[in-house]
């Protein structure tokens, strides 16, 4: 199953598009308090904001969540997301 994403990355606004491996590369440098800053972004503007310590995060916290955990907060977002856009 696939996500959509209105993704604004410094002042580039893009649609992003994929599946559970891409949306658990995209989560995977957040800390759990991120990621829930994350879904309110995209509960309340339909657009998600890179982290301004993505690189550093993304070094520091790769391991420290597995696919299963990404995969539960990915079908969170994939929740919301379907009842703002039609995929």
């Amino acid at each position: 199953m696939e996500f959509l994403l209105y993704v604004n990355d410094k002042d580039e606004f893009a649609y992003a598009r994929g599946t559970y491996e891409d949306l658990d590369n995209l989560l995977e440098p957040f800390t759990h308090n991120n990621i829930g800053s994350i879904l309110n972004h995209i509960k309340n503007k339909y657009s998600i904001t890179k982290h301004p310590n993505y690189d550093f995060l993304r070094k520091e916290y790769s391991n420290m969540f597995d696919w299963d955990s990404n995969r539960k907060v990915a079908e969170m977002i994939e929740s919301i997301v379907k009842k703002k856009v039609s995929i």
